[in-house]
């Protein structure tokens, strides 16, 4: 039934017109009672307008409920596809004005409202500094995405993610994600600036080209010159020394490049990440064997005869 119901739960108040029914005859009863015992006249009720109302607004459910079926060729199946986003919730992310995390989070909540007009995506989030972390495992379910991402604070990183920059680290859990199907994208979304400086991120490029997976990549920040990092308590140190940051742009692009992956230098521009994903999925080489069909919507072959007979129920009754 879900698969013709965009709306199959509409159909439970069905039951209620029935109780209504049921009230109205059970009433009908008492009142003809109450009239004989008072010598009064009895009139026929009007049954068949009492069926009009009920017949109107059976239709009206059904409507509602949403029907749809008969395949519209006209539009292609939403993709079946696998979205990780993997986020870089590092100290860096924290720097400039908007900083490039508010920019991120606001680029990842326009992505969900564009896969939901898309449909058949499922996505998942992962954030990571020192060590990464599944924020959102994978989902349909867009409206819990948002509610996560939306609870990202914007003035310090998630608890728990430890301190540095480690991509490979990320993009290999990313590789690795359990129940993630094949037909997968990889969104990498950073400012390439790992403290360490020992070329850690080379070991995600590693784990992508052994596992056939391109790391599409989101580059953010400000290149062109560093800056200092506010924190909750103050400019973020290190060693009594305060911590600058730059746009890397070098392993980013490498990174995209070496895995077959697109590359979009946001800098300090908020990306258009759905512009950007639907340039990730047309170079996709295959859908998922699951990818969900678009059908003809028929709720109008409902709504309409609910609102003629309602509409005749009204005027018989003036």
């Amino acid at each position: 039934m879900t698969s013709w119901l965009a709306h199959p739960w509409m159909l439970g108040l069905l039951p209620i017109l029935l109780l209504l029914v049921l009230l109205h005859r059970w009433a009908e009863a008492r009142r003809r009672a109450a009239l004989v015992q008072l010598g009064g006249r009895l009139h026929t009720p009007r049954h068949e307008c009492l069926g009009m109302v009920l017949l109107g607004l059976t239709l009206l459910l059904l409507g509602a409920a949403g029907p749809r079926w008969g395949r519209d060729w006209t539009q292609s199946a939403a993709p079946g596809r696998d979205v990780l986003l993997v986020l870089d919730a590092s100290w860096s992310m924290f720097a400039e004005s908007p900083t490039r995390m508010h920019r991120a989070r606001a680029a990842l909540l326009d992505l969900a409202d564009h896969l939901r007009s898309r449909g058949g995506t499922r996505v998942g989030l992962l954030a990571f500094a020192g060590t990464p972390r599944v924020l959102c495992p994978l989902t349909h379910d867009l409206d819990h995405f948002r509610e996560v991402v939306e609870s990202l604070d914007e003035l310090a990183p998630p608890p728990g993610l430890g301190r540095g920059t480690r991509i490979g680290a990320a993009l290999l859990a990313a590789v690795e994600w359990p129940g993630c199907r094949a037909e997968r994208d990889i969104l990498l979304l950073s400012d390439g600036d790992d403290p360490a400086r020992d070329g850690e991120w080379r070991n995600g490029i590693r784990a992508a080209r052994e596992a056939g997976v391109a790391v599409h990549v989101v580059a953010i920040g400000d290149a062109s010159r560093e800056h200092l990092i506010r924190t909750p308590t103050g400019w973020l140190t290190y060693q009594e020394k305060e911590v600058r940051t730059r746009l890397e742009v070098a392993p980013l692009q490498r990174l995209a490049n070496e895995t077959q992956g697109e590359w979009l230098l946001a800098g300090t521009r908020s990306p258009d990440l759905p512009a950007f994903y639907e340039r990730v999925a047309r170079a996709a080489t295959a859908d998922s064997p699951d990818a969900v069909p678009v059908y003809h919507a028929r709720q109008m072959w409902f709504l309409v005869p609910a609102f003629v007979v309602l509409l005749v129920v009204l005027w018989r009754a003036t």
